[in-house]
């Protein structure tokens, strides 16, 4: 069944869950594309992230339109306002009756070349 995904960009707190005054993340070039990898036609586009809980307020969500079949996001993160033990991810919903879906990552800080280099590994 096609319809719209909805889209919203999250950022989990490794500490406290803390609603925060700005964007914590920013998620840059999200591009959708079909189980097949072919681009359904949307420019990327830019979200933000804050510690707000999906369940607190209504997130900055942005539509596509459903390509049917698997999808994938590729993503794009500005991690320069995120903890260590943080977690920032993507929550893609269907409807209010279908799914929701996290994908995460786990931010680890690491020391590089004296700056900061911030790794992770996807999980579901």
């Amino acid at each position: 069944m096609k319809g719209l995904l909805m889209i919203a960009a999250v950022c989990l707190s490794g500490a406290v869950l803390a609603a925060q005054p700005a964007p914590v993340a920013r998620f840059s070039a999200i591009v959708i594309t079909d189980s097949a990898g072919v681009a359904v036609g949307h420019d990327p586009v830019q979200l933000t992230a804050t510690r707000n809980l999906l369940s607190d307020e209504a997130p900055s969500m942005h539509a596509i339109d459903d390509p049917g079949g698997d999808i994938i996001a590729d993503i794009v993160i500005d991690y320069a306002e995120i903890a260590d033990g943080d977690v920032a991810g993507l929550a893609i919903v269907q409807d209010g009756e279908r799914w929701i879906t996290l994908q995460t990552e786990p931010i680890t800080l690491h020391a590089f070349d004296g700056g900061e280099r911030h790794t992770g590994d996807f999980a579901q």
